[in-house]
């Protein structure tokens, strides 16, 4: 198994997806990170034109975050993470 992690970089506006990690398990990349409260939504994207997989994600009771987890058929640094809220505006991103 081989796994690392990284800090998103903040976008002009918007809260990084905080403390990523990822770690290849078998045939999948387990991948995941915390992202702000009002996060309802994060997509991954293994490569540019790559279809997107939702991550689920979980709230942290009495906290102002919320980690998304999940398993994608690949990652690399190239990779795109985006949050969401319910309104569909951009918490935060990765990659």
């Amino acid at each position: 198994m081989v796994g690392t992690q990284g800090h998103g970089a903040p976008a002009a506006t918007e809260p990084p997806l905080s403390t990523l990690i990822w770690a290849e398990m078998a045939a999948e990349v387990f991948v995941g990170g915390f992202v702000p409260a009002e996060t309802v939504r994060v997509t991954h994207r293994s490569e540019a034109g790559a279809p997107e997989v939702d991550l689920p994600v979980y709230s942290l009771d009495g906290s102002g975050w919320k980690v998304a987890v999940g398993f994608v058929p690949a990652h690399s640094p190239d990779s795109q993470l985006v949050g969401y809220d319910d309104a569909g505006g951009v918490t935060a991103e990765w990659g």
